[in-house]
C-alpha cells in the first residue's frame, strides 16, 4: 500500500541545489525563500495555479533547493505511458526503509523484487481476503461508534484514527490496538516523515517518537511470536501468516524485520491515509445536507437485512460518489516525487539525470475538461454516463504507474465501514457550524486538530 507524499518530503535528501535546468519556467516566489511557503502550506493550489500560469512543466525553488514540477493531463500521460523508465523512486524512500531495517519494503524497491513483494501482499487485498475482513470491520467500527454519547464533541480527526485503528487491527492481524493507539499513530507519522525527509532529521530521535518506535516494535514482535507458535492454514490465516510464509525474489523467507515492516504498512496507512480520507468525506458531507441525505438513505438500506459482504459495500453508488468526489476535492495525494534516472524531453524541455522531480497528480482534479464546475461537490460525477472518473489519468487518489497503491481496495473499504457506522448511529454536526476545513501536512494532507464534530443525537 504506498502513499503518494507531499512536496516537502524531498527537503535534506535528494533536492540539492544544481545547475538550474535551462529554460524550464520559475514559478514566482519570495527573495531568498522562493516557493517554500505554498509549497508546505498550500502545495495543491500552487501546483494548479502554477500549470495554469506556466504550463506542464515549471521549477520551483526553496532555500538550497530545485524542483522540476510537471503537472496536468501531460505528466498523468507521462507516468502511464512508460515515463517511470526514465525514474527512481528508491532514493525518495530509502529512509523509510532504514528506519524499519527492511530490505524488502514495496515502495523502497524497484524491479524484481518490488514485484515479487507486490506478489507476495496481493492475496491480502484481493476479494476473497476482503470478504474475511468485512464482517470484523463492521462490528469493530460499529463498536466504537456506540461509545459515542449525545452531546458529545468529537475531534474529527481523532475519533477517524480509533475507528480506523481498531477496525485495522481486528480485522488485518486480528490483533487489537488497544491503548496502543496513540503510538501508532507516532510511530506512523514519524518512522514516514522522518525517513522521507517531510521531518527534519533530528526528529527521527525525538524522545517521544522513540518511546513509540520500541512500543510499537515490541507489539509487533510479540504478533510475529503468537503467529509463528499458532500457524493457521489458508483459510484462516492473516496477513501475517502470509508473510511468514512467503520468499524474497531470491527464494529466501522474509526476515521478522521485512515481516514487521510490511505489516505495520498497513496500520501506518491506514492511519495516515484511510482516518484522514474518512474525516474529509465525514465533513464533506456535513457540508452537503442533501448529499448527506442520499448517502444515508442508502446505508441504511444496505444494512436494512443484516450485515452486507463487501459486494454489496462496494456496489453502493452514493456513498461510492460521495467518497471520490471528497478524494477529489480534498486529496491526500497530492504529488508523486522522483529522482531522474535518465533524461527524457518533456513539454519541450530536457529533464537531466540527478534532478528531483515532483509529478502533481492531483492538479486533473481541478481542470474543467474533465471534471466540469470543479470547484463545485457533485457525487453525481461518477454515475453513467457521465463517468468523469474513467478518463484516464484524470482522477488519481492513489498515485499513478508501477507503484501505485496495492491496498487500495482495502483502504476504500476502511471509509465505507466508518462512514456506514456513523451514518446508521448518529446524527453530527460541524462544531463550529460555520467551520470550513484547514488541512494541514502531518506529512501527508489532514484535517487540523481544530476540525471538530458534535453528535447532535443518537438514532434509532
Amino acid at each position: 500500500m504506498q502513499l503518494a507524499p507531499t512536496t516537502s518530503i524531498l527537503a535534506n535528501r535528494v533536492a540539492q541545489r544544481r545547475a538550474p535546468p535551462a529554460g524550464i519556467p520559475v514559478a514566482p516566489g519570495l527573495p531568498l525563500i522562493g516557493n517554500a511557503v505554498e509549497l508546505f502550506q498550500r502545495p495543491l493550489e500552487f501546483f494548479v495555479q502554477s500549470y495554469h500560469d506556466l504550463g506542464p512543466i515549471f521549477r520551483a525553488t526553496g532555500p538550497g533547493r530545485d524542483y522540476v514540477i510537471m503537472a496536468g493531463p501531460e505528466a498523468n500521460a507521462f507516468l502511464l505511458n512508460g515515463g517511470e523508465d526514465y525514474l527512481d523512486n528508491k532514493p525518495i524512500y530509502q529512509g523509510v526503509a532504514r528506519q524499519l531495517k527492511a530490505k524488502n519494503y514495496p515502495i523502497a524497491t524497484d524491479g524484481e523484487r518490488h514485484q515479487s513483494m507486490r506478489r507476495t501482499l496481493k492475496p491480502a487485498f484481493n476479494h476473497g481476503a476482503f470478504m474475511g475482513y468485512v464482517p470484523r470491520m463492521i462490528e469493530a467500527a460499529e463498536a466504537g461508534v456506540q461509545r459515542w454519547q449525545a452531546g458529545e464533541r468529537l475531534g474529527t480527526l481523532a475519533a477517524m484514527h480509533r475507528l480506523v485503528g481498531d477496525q485495522m487491527g481486528e480485522a488485518i492481524v486480528r490483533t487489537p490496538l488497544g491503548d496502543r493507539l496513540k503510538d501508532a499513530v507516532t510511530f506512523a507519522r514519524f518512522s514516514v516523515g522522518a525517513g522521507l525527509g517531510a521531518y527534519p532529521d533530528f526528529l527521527a530521535h525525538a524522545p517521544h517518537y522513540k518511546i513509540a518506535k520500541r512500543r510499537m516494535n515490541a507489539f509487533f514482535r510479540r504478533i510475529v511470536a503468537d503467529h509463528r507458535a499458532r500457524p493457521r492454514d489458508e483459510t484462516s490465516g492473516d496477513m501475517v501468516d502470509l508473510l511468514l510464509a512467503a520468499t524474497d525474489s531470491e527464494g529466501q523467507p522474509l526476515s521478522d524485520d521485512d515481516v514487521i515492516a510490511n505489516m505495520q504498512m498497513v496500520y501506518s496507512n491506514s492511519l495516515l491515509y484511510g482516518a484522514p480520507m474518512c474525516a474529509f468525506l465525514l465533513y464533506a458531507l456535513l457540508k452537503h445536507p442533501e448529499a448527506l441525505r442520499r448517502v444515508r438513505a442508502e446505508v441504511d438500506a444496505v444494512f436494512a437485512n443484516g450485515t452486507p459482504d463487501v459486494r454489496a459495500l462496494q456496489q453502493m453508488p452514493e456513498l461510492r460518489g460521495a467518497m471520490l468526489e471528497s478524494m477529489r476535492v480534498l486529496p491526500i495525494a497530492l504529488a508523486t516525487p522522483r529522482l531522474v534516472a535518465k533524461p527524457f524531453t518533456f513539454g519541450g524541455y530536457e529533464v537531466q539525470p540527478g534532478q528531483a522531480t515532483l509529478i502533481a497528480v492531483s492538479v486533473c482534479h481541478f481542470l474543467p475538461q474533465f471534471f466540469p464546475k470543479p470547484y463545485t461537490f457533485d457525487i453525481d460525477r461518477y454515475r453513467a454516463p457521465r463517468n468523469e472518473h474513467h478518463q484516464p489519468g484524470a482522477l488519481v487518489p492513489f498515485g499513478l504507474g508501477a507503484h501505485a497503491c496495492l491496498g487500495r481496495g482495502l483502504v476504500e473499504l476502511f471509509v465505507t465501514t466508518t462512514i456506514a457506522a456513523i451514518l446508521r448511529q448518529v446524527d453530527l454536526a460541524l462544531d463550529p457550524g460555520d467551520y470550513t476545513i484547514r488541512r494541514v501536512v502531518n506529512p501527508f494532507p489532514e484535517p487540523e486538530a481544530a476540525f471538530a464534530v458534535r453528535v447532535v443525537g443518537r438514532r434509532g
